[in-house]
């Protein structure tokens, strides 16, 4: 886990002022309903060289505490800073959830642009796209994109305000896709929310880009080599790479950030039909030329290039959406949308494989196999008992991708030398009834013996 990430005290001094500060604008006193119409709101956000808010839309009253909010969906709109219709397809998403959706608050916050009308004076503004990167606003404080998404997942993890949250997703369409993606690669409220026993899930839906890790990009024949920086010098700066961190990463290195990005909560979402190499929204600079041609086979090869460095214990997973294009509504109304944001059983869709190759196009790709079979007894040292697992992460609700598949919750493995993080993943039932065990170390007399997760049958 990375947190905190040294940064400095005094200049982000709490970002999130008393709830109490929280302005709502229109916003009645009353608690509102699931279903209610969202209403603009401010979130206040303290800096050392002032204080600014963040515009969003949210269908709870803020400031005031929401014992009944189980669950928080924030939805990142797309660079023409549509905050409403973005809005109005959360609603939408909500209502085809059903019953899944129940406990739910919705929130969308507006990354607003200098000449943006009909905002308070204090409202952060960035210059044109710089949020997707989580830059700094031009005014009235420089308080960066990050920042802002830190503020507001702060809030949510106060239990004062939302003493029964379960859950935090943020979701994010084309531009926001892009802040969404780099959000988990640095954020840094994330794992202060999980360890207050919050689950927080990531939704990357159709960017023009991604963060890599390393100087690889894909290659003829599926694979992957380090590019060529003459053909494009900047080709690994951030946003694309890890050149240049942005001061918001503090003294984090790319092997860090990667280790803890893996092991992320991160589904992406492609539309089968994002294939335009001339869209008006696909990133044609050089650096992001470098990633694929268009949206789909940029996802398809970032996704690609994680299950081949990390054929273990990535815990993310990645689906097409048939017959949809660089369509926001299309892809957040899509059932595996609503699978993420939600936990609704409705997406039928089966997680890619591993590593190419990859089935031919009219052939859906098979289920992810499960785990190898577990080595032989892994032993500790006998005079020195083992160190202790670590906490288990919030359980991962997911539905079986199939009938005849249950899911198998993620738990911790030893590989002889530190602990490994195991995602949940769906398996065959091993008999009709039988119940998950959690890894243990057992003491056989001679010396401590690693006994893994596994199913104990009922009989």
């Amino acid at each position: 886990m990375r947190f905190p990430i040294p940064f400095d005290a005094p200049r982000f001094a709490r970002l999130v002022l008393p709830a109490l500060l929280i302005g709502a604008v229109g916003m009645p006193a009353r608690a509102q309903t699931a279903d209610a119409p969202s209403t603009q709101q401010s979130l206040p956000i303290h800096d050392n060289l002032g204080t600014a808010t963040l515009a969003l839309l949210g269908s709870r009253d803020l400031s005031q505490p929401q014992p009944d909010v189980t669950r928080a969906v924030i939805v990142i709109h797309g660079r023409d800073r549509d905050a409403g219709t973005y809005d109005a397809i959360a609603h939408e998403a909500l209502r085809r959830a059903g019953a899944a959706g129940a406990g739910t608050l919705l929130l969308t916050p507006r990354f607003a642009d200098e000449g943006d009308p009909d905002l308070p004076v204090d409202a952060l503004r960035w210059h044109r796209n710089d949020w997707m990167a989580g830059g700094a606003a031009e005014k009235p404080v420089g308080i960066t994109a990050f920042e802002a998404l830190d503020a507001l997942v702060s809030l949510l993890s106060d239990r004062t305000m939302f003493p029964n949250l379960r859950t935090i997703v943020i979701a994010g369409h084309s531009g926001g896709g892009q802040l969404v993606q780099r959000y988990a690669v640095l954020g840094h409220e994330p794992p202060a929310a999980t360890a207050h026993g919050i689950q927080v899930r990531f939704l990357v839906a159709n960017p023009s880009s991604y963060s890599y890790f390393t100087d690889d990009r894909p290659a003829a024949g599926g694979g992957f080599a380090p590019f060529p920086a003459e053909q494009c010098p900047r080709f690994d700066d951030w946003k694309y790479g890890m050149r240049d961190l942005p001061p918001y990463a503090g003294d984090a290195t790319a092997s860090a950030l990667e280790r803890d990005y893996v092991q992320q909560d991160v589904t992406y979402l492609l539309g089968e039909s994002d294939t335009n190499p001339d869209l008006p929204a696909l990133d044609k600079s050089c650096a992001a030329e470098a990633q694929g041609p268009n949206h789909l086979e940029r996802g398809l090869a970032f996704f690609r290039y994680l299950r081949m460095r990390h054929p273990i214990g990535l815990n993310q997973y990645e689906y097409e959406i048939p017959g949809v294009g660089h369509d926001a509504r299309g892809m957040l109304l899509s059932d595996c949308a609503l699978a993420t944001m939600f936990d609704a059983p409705l997406c039928s869709a089966e997680p890619k494989p591993a590593v190419p190759p990859a089935p031919p196009p009219a052939v859906r790709a098979p289920l992810p196999p499960p785990p190898p079979p577990a080595l032989p007894p892994l032993r500790h040292a006998p005079r020195h008992a083992p160190p202790p697992i670590p906490r288990h992460r919030p359980v991962e609700h997911r539905a079986a991708p199939r009938a005849g598949w249950i899911w198998q919750p993620g738990s911790w493995s030893w590989n002889g030398e530190t602990y490994v993080w195991v995602p949940g993943h769906p398996v065959r039932p091993v008999a009709p009834v039988a119940r998950f065990v959690p890894p243990s170390w057992q003491f056989d007399g001679v010396g401590w013996v690693w006994v893994p997760a596994h199913w104990r049958v009922i009989r």
